[in-house]
């Protein structure tokens, strides 16, 4: 079973010829009316998601981008957790952890 559609604001003489077009075709004039959206929307093939994701990279080529890593890196604050000595007392692995704001969620990254 399907929903209901309620469709407003319709001209008197949208209705009238779909009431007329109904008559002819033996149907009422809600038979009618799912029989045009069906016809209409069946044809119609869905974009793929690369289909779409490459308009959407043709649409936004222009403007300015922003790296991911940049973005990140606005809300997040690295802190360092352990470092170990490597040769002529510089630290050789620096093991941190990246905080997110309170205002972005609690998540935390771990990276070395």
């Amino acid at each position: 079973m399907g929903t209901n559609l309620h469709v407003r604001n319709v001209g008197e003489d949208l209705i009238a010829k779909l009431k007329r077009r109904a008559a002819r075709n033996g149907r009422s004039a809600e038979a009618e009316h799912r029989d045009i959206l069906r016809r209409a929307l069946e044809s119609e093939v869905e974009a793929s998601f690369d289909t779409l994701a490459a308009e959407l990279r043709q649409l936004t080529a222009q403007r300015p981008q922003t790296p991911a890593e940049d973005l990140q890196r606005a809300h997040c604050k690295d802190e360092v957790l352990a470092t170990t000595q490597g040769d002529e007392g510089e630290p050789a692995i620096v093991q941190r952890r990246r905080r997110v704001d309170a205002d972005r969620g609690r998540a935390f990254l771990r990276y070395t």
